[in-house]
């Protein structure tokens, strides 16, 4: 199943802005593609590790994790 973590309202650490969006790891359903498209989430690909990030920042590009995932 895919893990996806809430962007909304986080800083990126990198340029400050504050249009983050999650990242969506796993395969998509039609949900999940349509997300992507819309620029709601990144897809992060299949391989999730404890120390991927979780989150995208829209303006610069910085991926990071964003330490929120569940153990």
């Amino acid at each position: 199943m895919p893990t996806i973590a809430d962007g909304e309202g986080v800083l990126c650490p990198s340029c400050g802005a504050s249009d983050a969006v999650p990242i969506l790891y796993g395969l998509p359903d039609a949900e999940g593609f349509r997300a992507a498209e819309a620029g709601q989430v990144i897809l992060g690909g299949c391989s999730l590790t404890s120390s991927s990030p979780d989150t995208h920042c829209v303006s610069c590009g910085h991926d990071w994790p964003s330490g929120r995932r569940g153990a």
